[in-house]
């Protein structure tokens, strides 16, 4: 008997240390995301005084050259009225490095907003812009204001900024997409043609008008955990 309740307290104290030890890795993960958002918070928050007080100043120093100063990656500026989304843009050769590293390339989960390497800085072509989404809505976490057609009505154009050029473009497409559901497909491949493009994308969309060419797709996820993708498609002006 004494064998058995030793074995009993032995079990109980066990699942008692392992509940504690699950509990310590839950609060740390949580801890870590907290720090992380007020660390990209402070980070943008530089990043935008450097991009606005440069571009205000009489000096030869211009916001272009002081951000790739900071990083040569950076290739210029996407900015959403009514948004958080105010933020640089790098580009490198892969589309991983930026998922989690920041503009200052530190380790965090809320990575960069980024180009797609196989985007030409041209303009000539279709472009491709990549951001998590976040559950305190920075990063690309605004994105979803899309599925509102208030906001979308009013907020259908945006400028962007690459290689110190604007261009400007009109939300043709909202869409959202289970990666796993039928149907789906790479959303970011136009090579397929735009007619066959607007047929496959059509099923997902939330708001839907057809594109043509000089598309940029901002991609991010629909929720912090699956595999469903937001995106919105626009075409340029």
């Amino acid at each position: 008997m004494k064998i058995k309740r030793r074995l009993k307290k032995s079990v109980y104290n066990l699942i008692i240390v392992v509940l504690i030890a699950m509990l310590g890795y839950s609060v740390f993960n949580l801890a870590k995301i907290y720090f992380d958002g007020v660390n990209a918070k402070s980070s943008a928050k530089k990043i935008q005084e450097i991009k606005y007080e440069k571009a205000v100043a009489k000096s030869e120093e211009t916001p272009v050259k002081s951000l790739k100063e900071i990083n040569e990656d950076y290739i210029g500026w996407i900015k959403i009225d009514d948004t958080i989304i105010d933020y640089p843009i790098v580009q490198t050769t892969n589309n991983d490095y930026y998922l989690n590293h920041s503009f200052e390339k530190e380790h965090t989960k809320y990575g960069a907003i980024f180009a797609d390497y196989r985007s030409d800085l041209s303009m000539k072509n279709n472009f491709i812009i990549y951001g998590h989404y976040m559950q305190d809505g920075q990063m690309f976490g605004a994105l979803h204001k899309y599925k509102n057609q208030e906001f979308l009505k009013n907020h259908d154009v945006i400028n962007l900024e690459i290689n110190n050029q604007t261009y400007t473009y009109r939300v043709k497409i909202v869409a959202y997409m289970d990666l796993e559901k039928e149907g789906a497909f790479d959303y970011t491949d136009l090579s397929v043609g735009m007619n066959t493009y607007n047929e496959l994308v059509k099923p997902f969309a939330s708001y839907y008008e057809p594109v043509t060419d000089n598309v940029l797709i901002l991609s991010t996820c629909a929720s912090y955990t699956d595999d469903t993708r937001l995106f919105v498609v626009l075409q340029q002006e």
